[in-house]
């Protein structure tokens, strides 16, 4: 069997623009403020680790919560891709979805928000579904594996990635993966909506 790296590269893509690091960072140094670098580090996995069981559960179990509940996969591709325009879309236009207010001092609290709903949110949800009727579970599995690598590396290096590239720099960073978040939701939409139309070719 043939390994899908194209679809491995595709699901890590997408997924790496959902969890957004870049966004997800500042409000995680901000709950993590005056902690010792070792426990930020071990808050951080903590929550990277929650947000991949989180998102396992569903791509596993996804198909048949869809079924239990009679939502068509189509329908699904549609409300899932105008989810992921919406969160993509409030990426690019600076929308803060942490608030400062909701700030915890408690590791374990920080750890759970910042797995979900912080990374693990909805559209990450939503998504990961998705991903599993599209490609099946190896290029999910792999592009997750992939993307939480990858989110955890940002992550852990936020305070000398923001030092050395900048606030501006970030922000143009994530306002990159909101336009493509937003771009893969028209795309969802688009063909959710085509395979509705009898004799539409998607």
């Amino acid at each position: 069997m043939a390994i899908p790296f194209s679809e491995i590269i595709s699901v890590f893509v997408i997924l790496f623009a959902i969890l957004d690091p870049f966004m997800a960072a500042p409000p995680f140094m901000a709950m993590t403020r005056g902690m010792k670098e070792p426990e930020r580090k071990g808050i951080l996995r903590e929550g990277i680790l929650i947000a991949g069981a989180i998102m396992l559960v569903v791509l596993f179990a996804g198909n048949p919560i869809l079924a239990l509940f009679g939502i068509s996969i189509e329908s699904f591709k549609v409300a899932g891709g105008i989810l992921m325009f919406i969160v993509g879309t409030q990426i690019v236009l600076g929308y803060e979805i942490v608030k400062s207010g909701s700030k915890k001092t408690k590791t374990g609290t920080i750890a759970l928000l910042l797995g979900t709903p912080l990374l693990a949110g909805p559209a990450a949800i939503t998504t990961m579904i998705l991903m599993g009727q599209e490609h099946g579970f190896v290029a999910p599995v792999s592009g997750l594996a992939l993307a939480l690598i990858a989110t955890y590396l940002v992550m852990s290096a936020g305070n000398t990635i923001v030092k050395f590239l900048g606030e501006n720099t970030m922000g143009i960073f994530s306002r990159t993966m909101g336009l493509v978040l937003a771009a893969f939701g028209i795309e969802f939409i688009k063909a959710g909506v085509l395979a509705m139309l009898p004799g539409a070719v998607v």
